[in-house]
């Protein structure tokens, strides 16, 4: 069995090793970590020293959804509106999605597929603090261009659908 290294203080990428905190059952060292994030992580010090692990999982996080996007606007309002948007017309699952997927309202193809997101945005522009989509003229129409608006809830209530 070798000697346990100290990594105490030492930078790893986001985590600096705090304390020695165990061992496996075959006796190697596990740290805890404090990240770059705020969250405190237990790591083998093998994999601190080897560059195995360098945070506490939240850069992989951004790193996949940066590898899987072209455009680096996930999160943002407007994709958040875009997904809930798509959501609606397709998941079946989706809560309310007999109000509009079940109606037969769809999402036009330009802003569907792979670059999607990215013709809705040039299409719509960013949206205004305090408006969401609104199918405009026509309520009862699909999401495409020409029938779709950044709307406020004052607008919203005006063009939403009457329940019968």
């Amino acid at each position: 069995m070798s000697a346990i290294v100290n990594l105490a203080g030492k930078h790893f990428g986001n985590l600096v090793a705090i304390e020695l905190n165990g061992s496996t059952s075959y006796g190697r060292a596990i740290w805890l970590c404090l990240c770059d994030c705020g969250k405190n992580t237990s790591v083998l010090g093998s994999n601190l020293r080897r560059g195995k692990t360098k945070s506490c999982g939240c850069t992989r996080m951004l790193s996949i959804a940066r590898a899987v996007t072209k455009h680096g606007k996930i999160g943002t309002r407007e994709y958040r509106s875009w997904a809930s948007m798509c959501n609606r017309c397709f998941n079946p699952n989706q809560s309310g999605y007999e109000n509009w997927g079940g109606r037969g309202i769809t999402v036009c193809d330009r802003w569907r597929g792979e670059h999607g997101f990215e013709y809705f945005l040039a299409d719509m522009g960013p949206r205004s603090e305090g408006t969401s989509l609104d199918r405009f003229p026509d309520d009862n129409g699909n999401y495409e261009p020409g029938n779709v608006r950044w709307a406020n809830a004052h607008q919203q209530r005006i063009n939403q659908r009457r329940m019968k």
